[in-house]
């Protein structure tokens, strides 16, 4: 079955390169080139973070347990929201106004870094400290908190030159400089670990290496395309907040659906059961990564197919889906038959709990690997406002029913909202795009 989709797919995508060729248009040829290179560097970033976030939680869960890797979990997902919000969504704009236009990269990067230091640090920092408090964090984890705090803010600084990589075409740094800070981060760590040092030492390692990340990249960019300087420019900064903040809701939402159960379960329940949640979740995050490649890699050619023919796109999108839908289903029956057997190898007898929660998880496999297929076909036929919607929708049930089962059930009940999230969101977005298909 995945060989005769996967040969349906590329089969479109022959067809549409034929036609190219037809047109004998030395340019488009190149451009489509470009597109598939670029996709290749974005499969490659994706994959490095994939990978290498996996083996972090594995070496924080081998070496100080299920206690350090829920305070983690918990900093990551407090933090993650909060600055995620704070970050106004402006890089999305960024890239897409230094892509139409370079000569307005000093502007949008400039006045970027100002809204980043003057407004996301003070505020993204208080803010998630401010939080803990109300929930009743001790004092360890309050220490978490406030350093993941640091750590997202640095990491959305490096976010933005990578935003303006982008925007020029140059993929290839972006990946190249990620893939270093991962390697050194998993080596720094291990080495750290291995010398007994605490969670408090990793995460200082981890923004040590991002704050030379972003200056590398500033000074890249600096030196081989355009001036890179701090701007302060009020006017432009409410210009460029007012439009682009849609964008940082619709983030955030994802945002809640991926990672709210930790904040919740940790609130409720305490950092050891979230440790041994994530335990399973950081799991289930790795297979996502197979089908989820699949998606990215078809991207390009589900966005050049619109302009060509709707029905030729809708029918390569059917193929992909079927080819994920099968990934899966396979990956699927893995996790869920040899669950136990996979927690022990990869964390350990301590994390034997985590086997509960990934069999349920193993279940919204299927959903979540078509639901980023459906994004991004959402995104290619300028659906983007009803993934907003949508998205939104499975946020507020994701919040609402882990209060309502947390409590109660524990990460069973985290699992369970986990599954029937993401099995909403993709029934609502492929009722959309069964909607769009009949007013084509």
């Amino acid at each position: 079955m995945i060989k005769r989709s996967l040969s349906r797919a590329l089969t479109f995508i022959s067809d549409r390169s034929a036609l190219m060729l037809s047109e004998s248009d030395s340019a488009v040829i190149l451009k489509l080139r470009e597109v598939f290179r670029n996709s290749g560097f974005v499969i490659g970033f994706q994959a490095i973070n994939t990978i290498g976030g996996f083996l972090l939680v594995l070496l924080i869960a081998r070496y100080l347990g299920s206690k350090a890797l829920g305070q983690y979990a918990i900093g990551a997902s407090l933090t993650g929201l909060v600055i995620g919000i704070l970050n106004f969504g402006i890089q999305g704009i960024l890239i897409r106004e230094i892509s139409k236009s370079p000569d307005n990269a000093t502007d949008y990067l400039g006045n970027g870094l100002g809204i980043r230091f003057f407004l996301t640090f003070p505020l993204g920092i208080g803010i998630s400290y401010f939080i803990a408090i109300l929930l009743g964090f001790r004092e360890d984890l309050l220490i978490v908190v406030l350093l993941m705090a640091l750590f997202t803010y640095v990491s959305s600084v490096t976010g933005l030159f990578y935003g303006a990589f982008q925007a020029l075409g140059k993929f290839e740094f972006q990946f190249t400089i990620a893939s270093t800070y991962k390697i050194l981060s998993l080596i720094g760590t291990f080495i750290l670990l291995r010398q007994g040092q605490n969670l408090i030492s990793v995460i200082s390692l981890f923004i040590l290496l991002q704050f030379a990340s972003s200056i590398f990249s500033a000074l890249l960019l600096n030196k081989k395309f355009f001036s890179v300087s701090v701007k302060i420019d009020p006017k432009f900064w409410l210009g460029f907040i007012r439009e682009s903040f849609p964008l940082a809701l619709g983030g955030t939402a994802e945002f809640i659906n991926l990672k709210s159960d930790a904040l919740i379960l940790g609130t409720f329940k305490g950092d050891v059961v979230t440790g041994i949640y994530n335990g399973a979740y950081n799991i289930y995050l790795g297979a996502v990564f197979l089908p989820y490649s699949v998606a990215v890699a078809f991207l390009p050619s589900v966005s050049n197919l619109f302009s060509v023919s709707k029905d030729k796109a809708f029918r390569l999108v059917r193929s992909v889906s079927l080819l994920i839908l099968t990934i899966s289903l396979i990956l699927t029956l893995g996790l869920f038959i040899f669950s136990k057997n996979m927690v022990l190898l990869i964390y350990g007898k301590k994390f034997l709990s985590s086997s509960y929660p990934l069999m349920i998880l193993a279940l919204g496999l299927p959903f979540i690997s078509l639901n980023r297929l459906c994004n991004r076909f959402l995104t290619a036929a300028g659906l983007q406002k009803w993934m907003f919607y949508i998205i939104s929708t499975g946020a507020v049930f994701n919040i609402a029913t882990n209060i309502l089962l947390i409590p109660k059930y524990s990460y069973i009940g985290a699992s369970i909202t986990t599954v029937i999230t993401e099995g909403l969101v993709l029934g609502l977005q492929m009722w959309k795009i069964y909607r769009y298909d009949k007013t084509c």
